[in-house]
C-alpha cells in the first residue's frame, strides 16, 4: 500500500497528468488521478485507503468471464493507450511492475468506456542504478506475468519489465502468457521495442 500511495502522491496529481497530456497532444492518459487517501479505524484495526475515480470492468474480466474476442483494431487502440500510460510512468522514472489484463480497467460511463486506466501500483518502483541483492526482492508483480529479469538477484527494476508484459512477440520471454495474447487474437500490429 505504501508503494502505491507514494506513486499516486508523487506522480498522479491531476495537474501533472494534464500538463503531460497537453505536451503530448493527447486527449486521455490511462493513469488515474489521485484524489485523496486516509485511514479508517474499526474494532482497533486501521485500514488505509486511496480514493481514485470510478472505473468499469477490467480487460481481464472480458477475457476470462465474458470470453470476448477483441478485434485487431481494438487491440491496436488499447495498445496505444497502454503505451502512452507506460511512457508517462517511465518518464517519471517508475516501473509499474505488475502490468496484466486485470490491472487495466475501462472507464466508467458512456463517454469514457473506450479508454483504459492502468491501476494497482502496489509493486511500482522507482528506477535506479542500485542493484537488488536480496533473493526475496527479485519477484515483482504477479508471478504468471513476470518479465525475464525476474529471479535474477543482481538486477535493478527496468523499464523493459513493463514492456515485456505487453509484448506477445518477445522471444526473450521464458513463458507464454502475456497481456494481449491471452485472448488468442492476431497481434501482428503490435511492435514494442
Amino acid at each position: 500500500m505504501e508503494e502505491e500511495l507514494n506513486f499516486y502522491i508523487q506522480n498522479a496529481k491531476i495537474k501533472d497528468i494534464k500538463n503531460y497530456m497537453k505536451s503530448k497532444g493527447i486527449q486521455k492518459l490511462g493513469i488515474p488521478h489521485y484524489i485523496s487517501n486516509g485511514i479508517f479505524e474499526k474494532d482497533g484495526k486501521s485500514y488505509k485507503f486511496i480514493i481514485l475515480p470510478r472505473f468499469g470492468k477490467s480487460i481481464g474480466h472480458f477475457i476470462n468471464y465474458e470470453y470476448r474476442a477483441f478485434l485487431p483494431q481494438t487491440i491496436y487502440r488499447l495498445t496505444l493507450q497502454i503505451l502512452d500510460a507506460l511512457e508517462y510512468i517511465h518518464k517519471r522514472n517508475y516501473i509499474h511492475g505488475d502490468l496484466k489484463a486485470d490491472n487495466i480497467l475501462l472507464g466508467y460511463g458512456s463517454k469514457s468506456k473506450s479508454h483504459i486506466n492502468i491501476v494497482d501500483f502496489g509493486t511500482s518502483l522507482p528506477v535506479s542504478n542500485n542493484f537488488l541483492e536480496s533473493p526475496d526482492s527479485t519477484s515483482f508483480g504477479t508471478w504468471t506475468y513476470n518479465a525475464r529479469d525476474t529471479g535474477k538477484v543482481k538486477r535493478s527494476p527496468a523499464f523493459d519489465s513493463d514492456k515485456e508484459n505487453i509484448n506477445p512477440r518477445s522471444k526473450k520471454r521464458k513463458h507464454e502468457t502475456n497481456l494481449l495474447n491471452e485472448s488468442k487474437l492476431p497481434t501482428k500490429i503490435l511492435k514494442v521495442g
